[in-house]
């Protein structure tokens, strides 16, 4: 496992990945020394790496905000990248409303325009896990669609341990 925790440098990690260095097996992305302005991008230079990286399986996100920007660069990433199998969440602050229902619906779209066109996007998740975040009830929904309309096949494991509905949903 790799823990970027910002002892390093986070260009170093992104260049790392980038290569596909063998030893990136494993990611535990949590930025505790950034301004938050600057997480989003670090997070969408990451995504941005990983879209065609073929080492990382598990990805998580820990103690952090995630904004609009990086909620999109997670989509993105997820519609290209068939390595990762291991997605986990904790103690993430969204930064934009519905997060994780964007996020999916950013992977549905992909997949819809690729259908048009005789293709189709592999998403490979087969274990999402959440800790200690808040989720809106469109992003319960969401996760749901994704398992039950067939969008996610290999899924074996949903982890929601902690979490609970944003305020406005409550």
């Amino acid at each position: 496992m790799y823990l970027a925790q910002y002892s390093m440098n986070h260009h170093t990690l992104v260049r790392k990945v980038r290569e596909n260095a063998k030893e990136l097996t494993s990611i535990v992305f949590a930025p505790i020394q950034l301004f938050r302005s600057e997480r989003d991008a670090h997070v969408m230079a990451l995504c941005q790496a990983l879209v065609h990286n073929t080492i990382v399986e598990s990805l998580h996100f820990s103690s952090m905000e995630v904004g609009t920007r990086g909620v999109r660069a997670l989509g993105e990433m997820l519609c290209h990248n068939t390595t990762i199998t291991k997605l986990g969440f904790s103690k993430i602050r969204w930064g934009a409303e519905n997060a994780m229902a964007s996020i999916i619906s950013i992977l549905m779209e992909e997949e819809q325009q690729q259908k048009a066109m005789g293709g189709f996007v592999v998403i490979g998740l087969e274990e999402i896990e959440f800790t200690q975040t808040l989720l809106s009830r469109a992003d319960i929904k969401a996760l749901c669609r994704l398992i039950t309309e067939g969008y996610c096949k290999d899924i074996t494991r949903l982890v929601l341990s902690g979490c609970g509905l944003q305020k406005e949903d409550a």
